[in-house]
């Protein structure tokens, strides 16, 4: 991208190959996207640590009453995603929404978030106690 500017209430994006406009933009970043992007989103942007609890081995029992099977990652598309897969181990690893602020990532209140959702999503591991919790990144 060479350009990025608003024209009346459109956005007009110029590229070495010709520009295009558009009425809405949405910028979709990784972990490691700097503090300022671009005049036009600068204080509209949030940044969002992932977080992820695991459970403790499952058993087969378990494993078949979730439906899960090694080598799976499923992800849903709510507005709060959750994603979770089954590990080589037979844990669980199930991550989401964290903190906004890395100072606040490891307080109680999101691992108990986390869990709530992972019980949610299988209720039938409500006895499975979580053998860890920390962010990504």
């Amino acid at each position: 991208m060479i350009d990025w500017r608003q024209e009346q209430k459109k956005h007009r994006l110029v590229t070495p190959k010709g520009s295009i406009v558009c009425d809405k933009m949405i910028i979709a970043t990784n972990g490691y996207t700097g503090k300022t992007l671009h005049s036009l989103v600068k204080n509209s942007h949030f940044p969002v640590m992932p977080s992820v609890i695991v459970t403790h081995p499952l058993s087969a029992k378990e494993r078949e009453s979730i439906g899960m099977k090694g080598g799976l990652m499923v992800m849903n598309t709510r507005a709060l995603k959750y994603y979770y897969r089954l590990l080589p181990d037979g844990r669980l690893l199930f991550g989401g929404q964290g903190a906004i602020k890395g100072k606040n990532a490891d307080r109680q209140a999101y691992s108990n978030a986390l869990l709530g959702a992972l019980i949610a999503t299988f209720p039938q591991l409500n006895n499975n106690s979580v053998a860890y919790f920390g962010v990504v990144g």
